[in-house]
């Protein structure tokens, strides 16, 4: 499929913004932690990963269908995460809620009382972007 393990580089955010540009997928998670994750492509790049997980090819770069995906493989990433949390920690009791999906164009949104911590996934596809953020 997408092969993430070429090179993952971590940013720690000392200025709690998130930055977005094309989709961005959200999808909650509660327990006893609670937070979001957050996973942005640039257009370019989530045209050429819908085609890649979908195995279709999209004529146009409006497509539903190239959100979905967005969608779709922030669910997939996130709840991997969760259940990696929750085999090591049970008693975290971790859980997802149902993603989101925000179109945006250059945004930026400052986040306050929360931890953000970002990250950039090196693909062949093009920078997947992402961005966990926790509550306090």
């Amino acid at each position: 499929m997408l092969d993430i393990n070429k090179k993952i580089e971590i940013i720690g955010s000392q200025e709690q913004i998130f930055n977005a540009d094309g989709y961005a997928a959200v999808v909650g998670f509660t327990g006893k932690i609670n937070g979001w994750f957050v996973l942005n492509m640039g257009t370019e790049v989530e045209w050429k990963v819908a085609e890649r997980v979908n195995r279709e090819s999209y004529e146009n770069k409006d497509d539903p269908f190239i959100g979905y995906s967005v969608q779709e493989l922030a669910n997939i990433i996130c709840g991997n995460g969760v259940t990696r949390v929750n085999n090591t920690e049970r008693n975290l009791k971790m859980r997802i809620t149902p993603p989101g999906l925000f179109r945006c164009a250059a945004t930026s949104m400052l986040v306050y009382n929360q931890d953000v911590y970002q990250g950039i996934m090196k693909t062949e596809l093009g920078d997947v972007y992402i961005s966990v953020i926790f509550e306090y």
